[in-house]
């Protein structure tokens, strides 16, 4: 969870999986960015690894 409450701030958010044997993987990500905080930047990365073709990702 990220919030940004203050003008011109910024943020990352980098969120790695790996699933196998069926496996799942989720992002359950949140960015609030409240109404007095203008000029706010977010950047969200997620990457998934599936090993094997009966994993899955929900992102």
């Amino acid at each position: 969870k990220m919030v940004h409450a203050a003008p011109n701030t910024s943020s990352n958010i980098v969120a790695k999986s790996v699933a196998r044997g069926g496996g799942r993987s989720a992002y359950r990500g949140l960015v609030h960015v409240y109404p007095n905080a203008s000029g706010s930047a977010n950047n969200v990365l997620c990457d998934a690894l599936l090993v094997d073709n009966h994993s899955r990702s929900d992102t």
